[in-house]
């Protein structure tokens, strides 16, 4: 419970100040009555957040970051069944991910350093299913949908250090 955790390591900060960012944009254009072509590209970061624990002999403090890229670009073939439109995509993916973290015990002699970063880069295909459906009589109301997957092959490298100043 928290009122052990409060006893045995000190106060827990309430993570609420966290800051995190997402943001995406797409370019399109129909080349026909059935094809087009799409862009896009997504960024997911969270900065520096850290978390601290103080005990009257003991700090420790645990920071992360996160950085996640995607860029991608398919040919869509469009269809309509119906009301609903439909478009189907195939094209490339690539993506960058990195995700640092850090800490740091001391005991108000000795201190224990360390961190990790994960970094990993691929590319891959990606296939995609849109649908647009109006859901009012006059179409000013749709119900729009999508789903895209986009398995990717690359590199994973994994970093770690750490030391101690006994």
């Amino acid at each position: 419970s928290e009122e052990f955790l409060d006893e045995k390591a000190g106060s827990v900060p309430d993570p609420d100040g966290d800051v995190g960012f997402f943001g995406s944009v797409a370019v399109s254009q129909k080349l026909s009555d059935t094809w087009d072509w799409r862009v896009s590209a997504s960024l997911l970061s969270f900065g520096d957040n850290t978390i601290s624990v103080r005990s009257p002999t003991t700090t420790a403090d645990l920071s992360q970051s996160l950085n996640a890229y995607t860029a991608d670009a398919d040919f869509g073939w469009l269809t309509t069944t119906g009301n609903t439109n439909l478009r189907f995509g195939v094209g490339l993916l690539a993506t960058s991910y990195d995700n640092g973290i850090g800490f740091e015990v001391t005991d108000g002699i000795d201190a224990f350093r360390g961190n990790a970063d994960v970094e990993y880069t691929g590319i891959g295909p990606k296939l995609s299913v849109d649908l647009t459906n109006p859901v009012s009589a006059d179409g000013r109301m749709s119900l729009i949908a999508g789903a895209s997957i986009a398995p990717t092959k690359g590199d994973l490298d994994l970093s770690i250090t750490a030391r101690s100043t006994m």
